[in-house]
């Protein structure tokens, strides 16, 4: 009697179901979205709560129809389907926004971040990024701001002979990223200091 009462009885749990934005247009660019995530507290008995697969919700929202600007969708409730017995007692965010950009892209130049010296005794001879300029693609109103991006910084300390590195660059944000997958390098050209005669 127990175990059944305990079956019957109303409980509470809170999940999180996650917002997959679909069909978004190939112009467009999202810039910002209000949640990644609806939170629901369900009402039920524990045993239709334990009914429920968590990994299986999940709210799809389609942006098919979007423009350029921001997109409302208010969220029904419940804004999945639940369980017999199963009722939510609380959602939050009733409403979604999403804001779209379109998609721009821009040639820049890159810019290698330096930092250190080489050992005593060597000196930097020449220092060149391949390619000396990449394709950036993302939200119009970011990428078309930019002229050129940073690597991470590279680190001369103590070098005494040539070397190349591949090196990430510093995009500003992940509204703007590199068309393609092409590895960026630093060729770094160390020489002895020749000592006086």
């Amino acid at each position: 009697l127990w175990a059944a009462s305990q079956g019957q009885a109303n409980s509470e749990q809170i999940v999180q179901v996650p917002v997959e934005l679909r069909q978004m247009p190939e112009d467009l660019v999202i810039t910002e979205r209000n949640a990644a995530t609806l939170s629901l507290h369900l009402r039920g008995t524990a045993a239709a709560l334990r009914n429920i697969d968590k990994n299986a919700l999940v709210f799809p929202v389609s942006l098919s129809n979007s423009k350029r600007g921001t997109t409302t969708v208010n969220v029904p409730n419940p804004p999945v389907e639940l369980p017999r017995g199963v009722t939510t007692s609380q959602l939050a965010p009733s409403q979604l926004t999403v804001t779209l950009d379109t998609k721009a892209r821009k040639s820049v130049t890159v810019r290698p971040d330096i930092e250190g010296e080489p050992a005593e005794g060597f000196r930097l001879k020449d220092l060149r990024v391949v390619p000396s300029r990449v394709w950036l693609a993302g939200a119009r109103g970011q990428v078309l701001r930019l002229d050129e991006v940073v690597t991470e910084p590279v680190n001369l300390n103590g070098l005494q002979q040539s070397e190349e590195r591949e090196v990430r660059l510093y995009l500003g944000g992940g509204r703007v990223w590199k068309e393609n997958e092409e590895p960026v390098r630093v060729v770094i050209e160390i020489e002895p200091i020749e000592a006086p005669p």
